[in-house]
């Protein structure tokens, strides 16, 4: 086979979404590598984009099964594996002498890639693959047998492989699941988001007492949050999404809105932001916004994740147990609190990141 010696593959193009924003800011790293990254032409039209995006990973993915059949490659970086998919990843691990590996949720035990079940932490697939019933690929579809050859081949071929983190806790799981593999830890910067965001923020007049910042999703702290809001039922809460639900309670405001300006605008009138992810989540995007935003953040802490490295007076860490939350929350509020967290917050981000 003829034999390529640097090559960074990823199927999602920079500045797309959290991971495409790491993307662009580790790419620097790699300006010697040959590449299969899907260009990012369309970003300022969602629709468009996201229709370009599947076209050509579609595409990138025929060509990438055609490239190993002739090329095999001494030096790889998987970037972002679950667009790249099951199959094709450990064809290129397999094709491959010496991997990095970049680290962005927990499907490498955990098929839902957000190890969460009926909102909360779930480790059931750590040590064996035995999922629960109704747990489902995400956020990709996918088969059983693709995925338990993907985590063979992982275990199989570990010694050759470097795990990149961007926090301890992952690295302390990366080393206990792959013992014989490398493990290193590359925060993001995010150093687009201290351009972007830092402002100073009138923090007088509040038309909301909480606001969800994350994905749209269970593992990410949603019915925890629906379940928040009818326990508070005398605060107001935010929920940017374009979807329709039934049943909330009359306490939520649902607005379609995304990241940008008019984002910003409602964040601003809110006194504390909810990212309350259930899964051993990594750095997120949203949590980081937040706190550059001078925001009172509350997380539910949870072990091996990004809530450990935070101070506990730069943040509100919550357990996910919806009646001491709702305690703590209201201590927040009514002693005003979290002015002092959204400093804090704002001190503790920007050192971080530096």
């Amino acid at each position: 086979m003829i034999r390529v010696n640097q090559l960074f593959v990823s199927l999602i193009p920079t500045k797309y979404g959290g991971a495409g924003d790491y993307l662009e800011e580790i790419l620097k790293n790699y300006y010697e590598y040959k590449k299969f990254i899907i260009p990012n032409f369309f970003m300022k039209i969602w629709i468009l984009n996201r229709v370009y995006v599947f076209f050509f990973r579609y595409f990138y993915k025929f060509f990438l099964k055609l490239f190993l059949k002739v090329f095999s490659v001494n030096k790889l970086v998987i970037f972002h594996q679950q667009s790249i998919g099951y199959n094709l990843t450990t064809s290129l691990i397999l094709n491959s002498n010496d991997i990095e590996f970049y680290i962005l949720d927990s499907n490498f035990f955990c098929k839902k890639s957000y190890n969460e079940y009926n909102s909360k932490t779930c480790f059931k697939c750590f040590e064996n693959f035995d999922p629960y019933d109704d747990c489902i690929h995400q956020p990709y579809e996918a088969n059983d047998l693709d995925y338990i050859k993907f985590i063979n081949t992982l275990r199989d071929q570990e010694k050759k492989i470097t795990f990149l983190v961007q926090t301890q806790g992952y690295k302390k799981i990366l080393i206990n699941k792959f013992p014989l593999a490398k493990v290193k830890k590359l925060k993001m910067k995010h150093d687009r988001l201290i351009y972007d965001n830092i402002e100073s923020f009138d923090s007088k007049n509040f038309s909301y007492d909480f606001f969800f910042h994350a994905h749209i999703t269970t593992p990410k702290g949603l019915k925890y949050f629906f379940r928040l809001a009818k326990k508070m039922h005398n605060k107001k809460f935010f929920l940017p999404s374009n979807k329709n639900f039934i049943g909330l309670s009359l306490n939520i405001i649902v607005k379609n809105i995304s990241w940008g300006k008019t984002f910003v605008e409602e964040i601003k009138k809110t006194k504390i932001i909810l990212c309350p992810s259930i899964w051993t989540y990594p750095v997120e995007s949203a949590l980081i916004k937040s706190m550059l935003l001078k925001k009172a953040v509350a997380i539910i802490d949870v072990k091996n994740s990004f809530s450990e490295e935070i101070p506990n007076n730069c943040v509100i860490k919550l357990t996910g147990d919806i009646e001491n939350d709702s305690a703590i929350l209201k201590s927040f509020l009514n002693e005003k609190k979290y002015l002092k967290i959204a400093n804090n917050a704002f001190n503790w981000a920007t050192n971080y990141l530096k």
